[in-house]
């Protein structure tokens, strides 16, 4: 009885050492408290979001993961906290890094409310101003988090402003088809896509021949991996889109716009020929008297969702994938047959655009 208890103990004793090792392994990386006052006082959240990647501190969202949309959003976010928060008199030749984490902690809500009217003066959207507010938050709160700082400062709530969403009218529409038919016809092909079919414009110059399939009872869809938000989206085409499409299946590559970007870059919508692309997008924008688009093929992935919401409430937002049923699903890959029936019947936006149905 006593050597069985012995080996109780021992056993205790060993399986009481294999925890404290976990513990040390998979313990939190936090700023210590002798380092916090100093590290607050030196550090901007640049640097901290920076350290935090590199495994300096504790992981933003390490038990969510990071897709590489939210990254690319964290990234927008500090660009525009760097940008907006910079003073006037700060030297024109010199980077500014913002404020740093100790001036964060004892930020007011007043002061964040007025930083971010500043943003929406400066042209950026209720929703782009409400998804940098957000991201913003999630940094400050993982500074607080990890014992950069010790609380996160208060911020309130953005409130809706009824702003109506810039989208191309239908005599705009013909405007466009008519200068891109006469100057770049793969540029008219992409522009009835980007209407049609409503992706961003990373996934719409990138999508694949392959990516124009077939399902099992011979509709005909285009299907892409948004690169976004990572979502598998299966669109239904009507038989115009496909007529406009075809032309493009032959050749050897197997992208459809090659010649209008990079497709096989890290990020093929800042490369050369997407911006030669986009250049020469505004300038025959401003030739038919289009001057107030800054990111022309957004305003027509919104010009598609508004026709099929017009049309068929829901279907638009199914389509752009940002549908309010199963938003967090992996996948937009099975359209119901609304969905199909509402791309069949989407009446013609512009007379011309019916004429070019009929040829």
């Amino acid at each position: 009885m006593l050597q069985a208890t012995v080996r109780l103990h021992d056993a205790d004793a060993e399986w009481a050492a294999w925890n404290a090792r976990q513990i040390s392994t998979y313990q939190p990386r936090h700023v210590p408290p002798e380092r916090r006052e100093h590290y607050a006082a030196t550090t901007s959240l640049r640097q901290f979001y920076l350290d935090c990647s590199e495994g300096r501190w504790e992981p933003v969202g390490r038990k969510k993961g990071r897709s590489k949309g939210t990254v690319d959003k964290e990234r927008q976010a500090l660009n525009r906290w760097e940008k907006y928060t910079r003073p006037e008199d700060w030297p024109s030749n010199k980077a500014w890094p913002g404020p740093n984490l100790a001036m964060i902690e004892t930020i007011s809500a007043e002061w964040f409310s007025d930083l971010y009217d500043k943003m929406l003066a400066g042209g950026l959207s209720n929703g782009s101003v409400k998804s940098t507010r957000s991201h913003l938050n999630v940094l400050i709160n993982h500074a607080t988090a990890v014992k950069a700082i010790l609380k996160s400062p208060q911020t309130r709530a953005i409130e809706n402003r009824d702003l109506k969403k810039r989208i191309y009218t239908p005599d705009e529409v013909t405007k466009i088809f008519t200068v891109f038919e006469a100057v770049n016809h793969k540029l008219a092909i992409a522009f009835w896509v980007a209407l049609h079919v409503g992706p961003r414009a990373e996934d719409l110059f990138t999508l694949r021949k392959s990516d124009v399939i077939q399902d099992t009872r011979g509709r005909r869809l285009i299907e892409f991996e948004a690169r976004k938000t990572a979502k598998l989206q299966a669109i239904p085409i009507s038989d115009e889109t496909w007529q406009w499409i075809q032309p493009l299946t032959s050749g050897d590559s197997p992208y459809l716009f090659h010649d209008l970007t990079s497709p096989q870059a890290l990020n093929p919508e800042k490369s050369y020929r997407a911006r030669a692309r986009n250049s020469l997008v505004k300038q025959l924008l401003a030739s038919v008297g289009i001057t107030d688009v800054d990111r022309p093929w957004q305003i027509a992935r919104r010009t598609c969702n508004e026709r099929y919401e017009s049309h068929r409430p829901g279907v638009g937002e199914f389509i752009t994938g940002h549908g309010k049923q199963g938003v967090n699903a992996r996948s937009y890959r099975e359209p119901t047959e609304a969905v199909h029936e509402a791309v069949r019947t989407l009446p013609p936006y512009t007379q011309l655009e019916r004429q070019l149905r009929l040829f």
